[in-house]
């Protein structure tokens, strides 16, 4: 996540020095940068991160910047004393400053969030009239191509959040055809709807002025987010795995120094979708986001439904007139995760999780007073 800082914060942090946060304690010098934490333990792994995935950024893409990067290790993510981030977020880049902010966590986390930051944190001045939300989407990008044993999940997020731009991925439980034809149990959307968020028409208008910096009148956040909306950031990564897929690194690139030479601000966000053979129509995009889902994919969004989807089968199940037994209805039925159009059916009993989750589903449920309400499972 990049982090714009304003003229007005500048003159603020020359002003108030104090209410900067204070800097974490331990100091490791690492061979691409100083990193600092509040445990030597924690500083090392995160030295260690950053000397392995700096190189690999900068010879992923071109035009980066040399030099070292600063990296600050929290508890809890800040950068004054009057302010924190939220805590969905695990990362934050102040540009300019070339210091990145991150949150303790897992190894694995550390090094995922760190991949995504150094892009912010590297790319070079050839790349600064990608917009944006495509400049998240390419963080994106390497992020996920720098950490293979993660891809197939970190995809299913980042489509995810593409699809709640245009209403949701359209997910269904299915029989196998062998059991009652292929008949579907269920429908459900997800994403869901937020509440109080707009619906995104036209993806290329997204691209155009998703991520407009502005200028904030707070004295204890005198800066904007670049881009903080969700399914900005997966209409971000699609662009540009999309584009990278058709013209390469190196063609995207092109495009900015396209921009450049012809007194452009921001590469258009026409060039990018044309780049990566995508239109304005939202039905195009979904249709493209079910087709990039396949069995990895589809497994990785189960885990993360395992408890939807063991509430909805526990409620449908033992519901008024179908009392079922879980395990009888899964014996029976076989049911199968799979998005509508989509390619691949996953059977449940392939997910570990929903296994647990309908074990303490099935107990909560035996313990209400009432018959929950059906929601929907079709049991004949």
């Amino acid at each position: 996540m990049r982090r714009t800082i304003t003229s007005l914060s500048l003159v603020l942090i020359a002003l108030l020095p104090g209410c900067m946060t204070t800097a974490p304690k331990v100091v490791v010098q690492a061979a691409h940068g100083l990193v600092r934490a509040d445990s030597p333990v924690q500083a090392q792994a995160v030295a260690q991160l950053l000397d392995t995935l700096a190189p690999q950024v900068r010879a992923l893409l071109p035009d980066t910047r040399s030099g070292p990067v600063e990296i600050w290790v929290q508890r809890e993510l800040s950068l004054y004393t009057h302010w924190s981030v939220d805590e969905s977020v695990p990362a934050f880049t102040v540009e300019g400053e070339r210091r990145i902010h991150m949150a303790e966590s897992s190894s694995r986390e550390l090094s995922a969030a760190l991949a995504h930051e150094l892009v912010h944190a590297l790319l070079g001045d050839g790349w600064s009239t990608l917009p944006p939300v495509a400049e998240e989407g390419l963080a994106d990008w390497v992020q996920e191509v720098l950490h293979p044993e993660l891809a197939a999940s970190m995809r299913a997020d980042h489509l995810a959040k593409a699809s709640a731009a245009f209403g949701g991925m359209r997910f269904g439980l299915w029989c196998p055809r062998s059991v009652q034809g292929g008949r579907r149990l269920a429908a459900f959307t997800f994403p869901g709807p937020v509440a109080g968020q707009e619906p995104i028409t036209d993806p290329q208008q997204a691209i155009d002025q998703g991520g407009q910096a502005k200028q904030s009148d707070s004295t204890w956040r005198p800066y904007e987010v670049s881009v903080s909306d969700p399914r900005l950031y997966g209409i971000g990564y699609l662009t540009v795995a999309r584009a990278v897929e058709r013209v390469g690194i190196a063609g995207l690139y092109s495009l900015c120094q396209r921009a450049e030479e012809t007194g452009r601000e921001r590469v258009p966000g026409s060039w990018l979708l044309e780049a990566g053979a995508l239109s304005r129509d939202p039905e195009q995009w979904q249709q493209i986001i079910v087709d990039r889902v396949g069995r990895t994919e589809l497994t990785a969004l189960g885990h993360s439904l395992s408890p939807f989807l063991a509430d909805l089968i526990s409620r449908g199940t033992l519901s008024s007139g179908h009392r079922l037994q879980i395990d009888d209805f899964l014996a029976r039925y076989r049911p199968r995760l799979g998005l509508e159009l989509g390619r691949s059916r996953l059977p449940l009993s392939w997910l570990p999780p929903l296994r647990r989750e309908l074990d303490r589903s099935s107990r909560r449920t035996r313990r209400r007073s009432a018959p929950p309400q059906s929601v929907g499972i079709a049991v004949p």
